[in-house]
């Protein structure tokens, strides 16, 4: 094993002749001289890098020892002719374990050396090859780990058949002093796993970094300490030497986060703990008492662990800092998880939805908001969660309805007076690819002027985006009290300067239905005045306008009325709609219809019927 000196020297090896020459050697190959290598090989030693105290000269030059090997490589005019050949010290001399290498003169050729000797070093043509092929122990405990840690590169000079060669240290020697007493040193560095330096020395040969992070642990007088050091430069071939003279003895909260409530945690809501706010105040053996406040980069803290929150009630949080471990106490109930994840005059949020859909959209009223659903939603009185069966947004809010996956928004069997979403002037709601609407019926069953309109979606002056979401399955329908007028847009209805924006997605199986004097407009969108549908992609398919009463149904598909505008660019789909019913002979817009004043572009105009206009196919 190397063993440690107080004293700077450099070992000369003996001269170890190999082989002798003969009156045959004069007949050689170019550039190469049959004989033998003869090795002399030295090191330097550590010198000072950045201690932080430096009390004592340990002594930083090392020697060889008995049974220590080396490797060297022969590179001629970049081609290796001998791969990394061993070399064993005997105390004496430098012998080789196999076939001595034979000596190289012509061209470029350079003596790659270095210690300890590995096989793994095939191949490599120089000390940064074997630096990067090189790991020290991570427990360096045992002396002979503790050298066999130490890399060393350098390159000889050939005077004749005599190499020599002189080692520097590749990597950096980090050196603790603890106090005395102390046992059971632990050393990490920058945060990574621990490692087990010299248990009589504390030393620990490291890969150089900058401005690296020292922390670790040992023990006193029967207790466990803590230590760090920070801003560290491991510099190769020199030592870091850090002087522990102060104790973390103790740690307590003495400020709980700022946020101490939370919702339970299902599979619908990812409420995670947050320790902002949390001050730790730290106590030393001199008597000092530091604070760390959350949230902190100090290595000593290394998270807490997890506890289970699947009821209401107080539950307890281990903090892990070093060998410390105190506890606060979280309060869990069933709140809705509000994070904020933008900034600005409106902030930007993330609901996870557990108390309910119109807790979500009540709370984000003129805010710009994401609202996430972690799980399918059944709406109206007696369903679920909700218990509404309506969701409003007016001037200044605007909310994107997103998914942690495919989540649906249903109304099993439900009859309301009023769509389920209603957009108003100076609003806007997206819905995205993840989301499915579906099963909401607004029935109109009486009232002299009222209708039935819009099945789910009711875009009163503002702005709904769809973006790959689906609209199917609903139903806009007047019952037979309700005189003057019938039912409009199964699916979705747009009027009074709102706009409705179809970037993709699917408006389908949606159905405008009326049974009394008059007859269903729209079983998937209908446009009245004031109102535009831009469609720039998706389908409207498989939606049903109907009517059992002698007036026909108009607009399978899309209706577009007196003063709307609809607007159907290329790559969109309208296809595979009904009209059904009705005592006249005609289908009225089986796919769209348009009454005399509205506006259908992208598409050129269909069959005329007097003052209005249809289409049946494209």
């Amino acid at each position: 094993m190397k063993q440690i000196m107080t004293r700077t020297f450099i070992l000369l090896a003996g001269i170890a002749l190999f082989a002798a020459c003969n009156d045959d050697d004069n007949v050689v190959e170019t550039g190469h001289d049959l004989g033998a290598l003869q090795i002399n090989v030295s090191m330097t030693g550590f010198t000072s890098g950045s201690p932080e105290t430096r009390t004592t000269d340990a002594g930083y030059t090392t020697s060889f020892a008995t049974g220590d090997s080396i490797g060297i490589t022969v590179i001629q005019d970049g081609v290796i002719k001998e791969d990394n050949i061993p070399y064993k010290y005997n105390g004496t001399n430098w012998n080789p374990v196999a076939a001595p290498a034979d000596i190289y003169t012509a061209g470029i050729v350079t003596y790659l050396v270095y210690y300890p000797y590995s096989a793994a070093m095939n191949g490599k043509t120089s000390g940064a090859d074997i630096v990067a092929a090189f790991t020290p122990k991570t427990n360096q405990s045992a002396p002979a780990d503790y050298a066999a840690s130490d890399l060393l590169t350098g390159t000889g000079s050939l005077v004749g058949s005599t190499l020599t060669a002189t080692l520097t240290h590749a990597l950096a020697l980090v050196e603790v002093s603890l106090p005395a007493g102390a046992s059971a040193p632990t050393l990490k560095i920058n945060g990574g796993g621990v490692l087990t330096p010299s248990t009589t020395t504390f030393r620990y040969i490291a890969a150089p970094a900058t401005g690296a992070t020292l922390s670790g642990s040992y023990t006193h007088s029967g207790k466990t300490f803590n230590w760090s050091k920070t801003g560290v430069n491991l510099e190769a071939g020199k030592y870091a030497q850090v002087n522990i003279t102060k104790m973390l003895a103790g740690i307590s909260v003495t400020t709980p986060p700022t946020r101490t409530a939370y919702g339970v945690n299902t599979t619908e809501v990812d409420d995670p703990t947050d320790l902002t706010g949390m001050v730790l105040t730290l106590t030393y053996s001199d008597g000092t008492t530091p604070t760390v406040t959350f949230p902190t980069t100090d290595p000593l803290f290394t998270g807490f662990t997890a506890y289970a929150r699947t009821s209401t009630g107080n539950k307890p949080v281990t903090i892990n800092y070093g060998t410390f471990t105190p506890t606060i106490t979280l309060g869990v109930s069933n709140l809705v998880a509000k994070r904020r994840v933008g900034s600005g005059p409106s902030y930007t949020y993330t609901y996870h939805g557990y108390t309910g859909l119109n807790s979500a959209f009540n709370g984000e009223a003129g805010q710009t908001s994401v609202i996430t659903l972690y799980a399918d939603k059944s709406i109206g009185a007696g369903f679920g969660e909700d218990q509404t069966s309506t969701f409003t947004l007016n001037s200044g809010t605007h909310i994107t309805l997103t998914g942690n996956g495919a989540r649906s928004i249903t109304e099993p069997g439900n009859n309301r007076t009023a769509a389920t979403f209603t957009i108003n002037s100076g609003a806007s709601l997206e819905i995205t690819s993840t989301i499915t609407i579906s099963g909401h019926k607004n029935n109109r069953s009486s009232g002299n002027g009222t209708a039935g309109i819009g099945g789910a979606v009711f875009v009163n002056g503002g702005t709904f985006t769809l973006s790959g979401g689906t609209i199917s399955g609903n139903t806009a329908s007047a019952g037979t009290s309700a005189q003057g007028n019938g039912a409009d847009g199964g699916g979705v209805w747009v009027g009074n300067g709102g706009t409705f924006v179809m970037n993709s997605g699917t408006i389908s199986g949606n159905t405008a239905y009326y049974n009394f004097l008059y007859s269903g407009e729209g079983g998937g969108v209908y446009v009245a005045s004031g109102g535009s549908f831009i469609m720039n992609g998706g389908t409207i398919s498989g939606n049903t306008a109907i009517s059992e009463t002698s007036d026909s149904p108009y607009g399978g598909g899309v209706f577009v009325a007196s003063g709307g505008s609809f607007t159907w660019n290329s790559g969109a789909t309208i296809t595979g709609n009904t009209v059904t019913g009705g005592g006249g002979s005609n289908p009225h817009g089986t796919q769209v219809y348009k009454v005399d004043g509205g506006t259908v572009n992208g598409h050129a105009a269909g069959t005329a019927n007097g003052s209005d206009e249809y289409w049946d196919t494209w």
